[in-house]
């Protein structure tokens, strides 16, 4: 998604507002829209980036504010995440629970169940 909400690639209250609204749904993650990593990465004058000190402050502001304030961590009322190895993405965060072959089938199986039924249902990007 795009917000198109950002001056000169700096998080805006409106950031604060939308993203904190999703933070505060019972969603289990929160994606950010696109990020740019340079001016000229930006589709819009008003996209998000992630480039300069100044946009990192105003993002930093946003995220630490869902962090205080949102579910999403397991301590939370989050849950807890799965992946192929039981390593945290940065120092600090919970470790995800190492899945084993049999469970990775089943993720795998459950994609491809997920995309027949979009298929189905005539859903044109999955």
């Amino acid at each position: 998604m795009c917000e198109y909400s950002a001056k000169d690639g700096q998080a805006t209250d409106w950031h604060m507002i939308h993203l904190g609204h999703m933070a505060l749904s019972g969603a289990g993650i929160l994606f950010t829209e696109a990020t740019a990593v340079e001016p000229e990465g930006c589709i819009t004058h008003a996209d998000l980036g992630l480039y300069s000190d100044e946009s990192e402050v105003a993002l930093g502001k946003v995220v630490r504010a869902i962090r205080r304030y949102s579910n999403i961590p397991v301590a939370k009322g989050g849950w807890q995440t799965l992946a192929p190895f039981a390593v945290p993405f940065t120092a600090g965060d919970d470790a995800p629970l190492a899945l084993d072959a049999a469970a990775l089938r089943r993720i795998k199986d459950a994609f491809v169940s997920t995309t027949k039924r979009a298929v189905r249902l005539g859903i044109d990007a999955v």
